[in-house]
């Protein structure tokens, strides 16, 4: 089995929050960082419009992330 970050693709991704444990739990960085983070509320799922990449939308009110420890993304 490949390591994550030994995929090419992995290699520059600073978070990557698979989002597979709901509401209200810890979510767990996959990238090197593993930042942990808690969702609250559910995002909906949206779309860009010249790519059809699929992106969660928070509205920063009732749904967001919060991290225990300041995270860089650079």
């Amino acid at each position: 089995m490949i390591g994550y970050d030994k995929l090419k693709i992995n290699r520059q991704i600073a978070l990557d929050l698979p989002f597979r444990e709901a509401s209200g739990l810890i979510t767990h960085d996959l990238a090197k960082p593993h930042h942990i983070a808690t969702l609250t509320g559910p995002p909906t799922w949206d779309e860009i419009a010249l790519s059809g990449l699929g992106v969660l939308d928070f509205d920063g009110a009732t749904q967001y992330l919060q991290f225990p420890t300041p995270i860089l993304l650079t």
